[in-house]
């Protein structure tokens, strides 16, 4: 029963809180459909269609990419494209923009750096990021109870054993270092 429930968490929880925070930035930011739309693009369906993708044709073992040797062919492509977001981000002048997208990109970068040696929880990363994300976009202290789903998202990827506890600590720990790196020097 904790497996089935833990499954339950791990993905569908991690995903609507990307998704969530895509949609926050859509609607809350004013640069302009296009803009907007390569946003969407770049940030959550491209790289949720490479991992489908990356899945169906064999390259990675399961959606979860659990082989860190696996990883580094997917990050390539969500790499390039987060980078893509960073400059959209630049062009539509909108702070609130380019600190999300610089702090995706610092956040993710050295998480695949961290991945070339030892394996991280990415999901761990990716719902930090996207609660970080829906915070400050809307500035609202009720977005702050978000957080209560950190550690449920982690009991959930030691529960199914896709990590350790210091791999979900690492993830959370390197999000919320590249957060206070961006938003105090950048």
């Amino acid at each position: 029963m904790k497996e089935f429930i833990a499954k339950i968490i791990s993905r569908p929880i991690t995903i609507t809180l990307i998704l969530l925070a895509v949609l926050s930035v859509l609607i809350e930011a004013q640069i302009g459909f296009k803009y907007e739309a390569l946003l969407a693009i770049s940030t959550f369906v491209v790289p949720i269609s490479t991992i489908i993708l990356f899945k169906v044709f064999k390259i990675t073992s399961d959606f979860n990419v659990t082989q860190r040797s696996e990883r580094p062919k997917l990050f390539i492509i969500m790499g390039i494209t987060f980078l893509y977001s960073l400059y959209i981000a630049y062009l539509s002048q909108d702070p609130k923009l380019i600190v999300i997208y610089e702090v995706l990109n610092l956040t993710f970068f050295t998480g695949f750096l961290i991945t070339l040696f030892w394996k991280i929880s990415y999901h761990m990363i990716w719902s930090c990021i996207a609660i970080f994300t829906i915070i400050y976009i809307w500035q609202a202290p009720s977005f702050y109870l978000l957080l209560i789903l950190l550690p449920i998202i982690a009991w959930s990827r030691l529960e199914l054993k896709r990590h350790n506890i210091m791999q979900v600590i690492a993830g959370s720990a390197l999000t919320g270092i590249c957060i206070f790196i961006v938003l105090t020097y950048f």
